[in-house]
């Protein structure tokens, strides 16, 4: 007799490196290959399309990630690279900056 269990469960992609096949536990069996220092996570798929499915899925979502630090650390300017590197911030919703917001906040 096979029990079924269904479990919710977050996984914190941020250190995973890659996704690939696994038969250490079965042959549905997939890896969350994380970076160093981290555990590696083995999963199970259902059938072999939804194998394929997650493998295809979550190497996508870890490619976009990269790509989009990738592209975050690139564009970074330094006040030195700038001769005005205030006027590009996006404005603060209450009308004041950080600063005025620290001081607001010690008023209380």
């Amino acid at each position: 007799m096979t029990v079924k269990v269904i479990l919710k469960v977050h996984f914190c992609l941020d250190f995973c490196n890659k996704v690939v096949r696994s038969s250490k536990r079965s042959k549905l069996g997939f890896e969350l290959q994380m970076g160093e220092g981290h555990k590696s996570c083995i999963l199970a798929a259902e059938n072999e399309r939804e194998l394929e499915q997650w493998l295809l899925n979550l190497n996508t979502v870890i490619t976009n990630a990269k790509n989009a630090s990738e592209n975050n650390k690139k564009q970074v300017t330094s006040p030195e690279s700038s001769t005005d590197y205030m006027s590009n911030s996006i404005p603060s919703p209450f009308g004041y900056g950080t600063l005025k917001g620290l001081e607001h906040s010690k008023k209380s």
